[in-house]
């Protein structure tokens, strides 16, 4: 029974006690003129029962208001103060009455989210972002936030202060709400009882550095394997793409290679299969032995990619996972410049250390020599890539440790 239910017949049986214990008593009807009495010490005859008397005006009036007020329509913003004042002239109290009124608002703006202009998106789990953050429908959730402030002001307008703690939850909760649109709300709830079982243990992981990495590693397949036990293997599938972790990993190290969404399964599903045997959290404790094996599985693994995405497009693969490109990459789209501009200057460091550890590696050259050469070569390089990225582009590569390689080459 919902609470709506419950307080409507919770509320109309104290309305109708209440009536009855208010009503007087009929009295004796007194006798009709002409009509025969009985002789005293002569028993009375018995009398029919009398009809039951029609109900008072004042008890039509309130089952009127019962009847509109526990019809618990969805009733439009301009009706709610006089469905207030129903709510109080049957006696509700106040606490109720805000519940009430709390529930029908959050009813009827979770029928307008429903029916926005703005449709969400598909949550587009193959874009690069930590998190799926950068997937996120920035335009859809405005107009959700736009929605809530409204229905936050409807409710102060009515006397009720909003609880902004739960406002600000729901807020933080949309992005992950869209991300489990293949989830029917049932399943949504339990998943998320999963998610918030795993979050309150990781905060308890007491461990530092690599050992809390290996726990929170842990704690994550636990919880994929919590949420695969409640979904179908589809669904199940579609939860991994968005939340596991070699998803999460893989979102992190596409930037310039951009997959399509069949490119990202494809990459998905044999990495997956390779991190089922071979896993991060395995990586961390693996003897030299484990590290061999692991190694060579690693080099099948390439060759299914490449057979499997076409060799330019694995070089792209390989090529966005290299730190070396994640930087270059990072400094050309803050200066506006596009993955062509990243990928020169990529190709040119690798060139230029490769030069530089030949350099070392002679033996013949004296050290002024190699010192020389390899100056030559950082100058080279650093003039290159200044033309590429221009002067806004140049500043922005060499923040943080971005040109710092051009001058450990002649160190």
């Amino acid at each position: 029974m919902n609470l709506k239910t419950f307080l409507a017949l919770s509320l109309a049986a104290n309305v109708v006690l209440a009536i009855s214990l208010v009503r007087k008593p009929t009295a004796t009807p007194e006798p009709t003129p002409g009509e025969p009495q009985s002789a005293p010490g002569t028993p009375a005859k018995s009398e029919p029962k009398p009809a039951a008397p029609e109900p008072a005006p004042q008890t039509n009036q309130i089952t009127k208001i019962l009847e509109r007020t526990f019809g618990w329509e969805a009733v439009e913003s301009p009706d709610y103060k006089e469905y207030i004042e129903n709510l109080r002239s049957v006696g509700c109290p106040d606490e109720t009455i805000r519940d009430i009124i709390i529930a029908d608002v959050n009813k009827l703006y979770e029928q307008k989210k429903k029916e926005l202009p703005v449709k969400r998106k598909e949550f587009e789990f193959w874009k690069s972002g930590l998190g799926g953050i950068g997937t996120i429908d920035t335009e859809y959730q405005a107009a959700v936030k736009a929605l809530e402030e409204e229905k936050n002001n409807l409710l102060r307008a009515l006397g009720i202060e909003p609880d902004l703690k739960q406002t600000q939850m729901a807020n933080l909760m949309n992005p992950m709400e869209a991300m489990m649109s293949f989830l029917d709300e049932d399943k949504k709830v339990k998943v998320m009882a999963v998610f918030s079982q795993a979050q309150e243990n990781m905060m308890k992981i007491d461990a530092k550095g690599q050992d809390r990495m290996v726990e929170i590693f842990k704690l994550q397949r636990e919880m994929e394997d919590s949420v695969a036990k409640i979904l179908t293997p589809e669904e199940n599938q579609d939860f991994l793409l968005r939340f596991s972790m070699t998803a999460n990993i893989m979102r992190t190290q596409i930037d310039g290679f951009d997959p399509s969404k069949e490119e990202f399964l494809k990459v998905f599903e044999l990495r997956r299969e390779h991190e089922n045997t071979y896993s991060p959290l395995a990586r961390m404790t693996e003897t030299p032995d484990e590290k061999v094996q692991r190694e060579e599985a690693e080099k099948v693994l390439k060759e299914r990619m490449k057979q499997s995405l076409g060799e330019e497009r694995f070089a792209d693969y390989e090529m966005s996972r290299d730190h070396r490109f994640q930087r270059a990459y990072s400094a050309a789209k803050r200066s506006g410049l596009s993955v062509n501009e990243a990928k020169t200057a990529w190709q040119m460091q690798k060139e230029a250390q490769k030069q530089a550890k030949k350099l070392r590696d002679n033996k013949q050259l004296d050290s002024g020599a190699r010192r020389s050469a390899l100056e030559q070569i950082r100058n080279e390089a650093m003039i290159s890539i200044k033309e590429i990225y221009g002067e806004k582009g140049w500043q922005n590569y060499q923040r943080g440790s971005g040109a710092v390689w051009l001058e450990q080459i002649v160190k």
